[in-house]
């Protein structure tokens, strides 16, 4: 089942009323839905913004006075059952600013802060909630598992905006390499912080899950007890992740991992790309852009096996597309 249903379903009769009315084809499309209390509620397919109207029940790219309002009591019922009625065990998540809901989506919450001795000690007053609703990858473009063999092993660096595919991207990278495409059954080790990347998906049958750990923790234990043929990483964030990515590779791991870059452009600005570079051990970066959803890959530094260099050069100038939900290739 498509998660933005398991959404649906957990909202109070009115909201889900309302979201019902909108075609099956355009809910499994939503990427966000944005509910504020006492504001118009709006959906997001891809990078465009809707509302809806309570009278036709169609989508609408202007607010009017027709648009559907979240009251204040559908709002705490649907806080209430995103946290389980239990405010209390998801306040950690909630003070760096999200939710992970059971089936892997991201809820990121507008909210008030509570300091205590220079830190965020609590969250209260939540007014706004930001639904990213999570896909499988189906229909996986095989242009990338051409990379990928068992001869040589990419190290591959995954960038794009926020929403741009990151997440859905490494997900369905980790299943095709660990589940026998092309051959490849690859021990992988998915470090999942926020338990976004694999809750409620099907990661591979050679897959293991770290999750919750952070991922300077993750990243070590996995060196050190799982013997990984690849870690996966969703977005690296820091220089301390960076550097426990640089520490591994003296121990012969292989990363596929994503960071946040809004553009090329951005490359040399960007402290993370930087510092992951300066390793020289990344073959690739895919970067995804998110208005298009054009991918691209760009050779780092060329292959040892000659078979493999003319096959990343072949494609290094092609773009593809990505879909909400699936990735197809884009023909000229």
């Amino acid at each position: 089942m498509d998660n933005v249903f398991s959404f649906i379903d957990i909202m109070p009769r009115r909201v889900k009323l309302i979201l019902k009315s909108l075609d099956e084809e355009i809910l499994k499309s939503i990427t966000e839905i944005r509910i504020r209390k006492r504001k118009p509620l709006i959906i997001y397919l891809g990078n465009d913004l809707f509302f809806i109207s309570s009278i036709s029940n169609t989508l609408t790219e202007k607010y009017t006075a027709s648009s559907f309002i979240v009251d204040e009591e559908s709002f705490n019922i649907i806080i209430d059952r995103i946290c389980n009625n239990s405010y209390h065990t998801k306040m950690n998540s909630m003070i760096k600013g999200y939710i992970t809901y059971s089936n892997g989506s991201r809820v990121g919450i507008g909210a008030s802060a509570v300091y205590q001795g220079g830190e965020i000690s609590l969250i209260n007053d939540i007014s706004s909630l930001n639904i990213r609703v999570s896909h499988d990858a189906e229909g996986f473009d095989d242009k990338i598992m051409t990379l990928i063999d068992n001869n040589y092993l990419p190290n591959i660096i995954v960038a794009g905006a926020p929403s741009s595919g990151k997440t859905t991207l490494l997900r369905e990278i980790s299943k095709s390499i660990s589940s026998g495409k092309k051959g490849l059954y690859k021990k992988v080790i998915l470090i999942d912080e926020r338990g976004e990347l694999t809750s409620g998906f099907e990661t591979g049958v050679n897959s293991d899950v770290l999750k919750f750990y952070n991922k300077c923790d993750g990243i070590e234990i996995a060196t050190r007890t799982l013997s990984p043929d690849y870690i996966i990483c969703d977005e690296i964030g820091n220089t301390n992740e960076a550097n426990s990515v640089k520490k591994a590779f003296f121990s012969g791991v292989r990363f596929i991992l994503s960071i946040h870059l809004s553009s090329l452009d951005e490359r040399d600005r960007n402290e993370i790309y930087r510092s992951l570079i300066c390793s020289n051990q990344f073959d690739l970066l895919l970067f995804i852009d998110r208005k298009t959803r054009n991918y691209e890959i760009i050779k780092l530094k060329d292959r040892k096996n000659e078979n493999n260099r003319k096959c990343i050069d072949s494609i290094i100038n092609d773009t593809y597309f990505i879909k909400n939900i699936g990735i197809y290739e884009e023909r000229n």
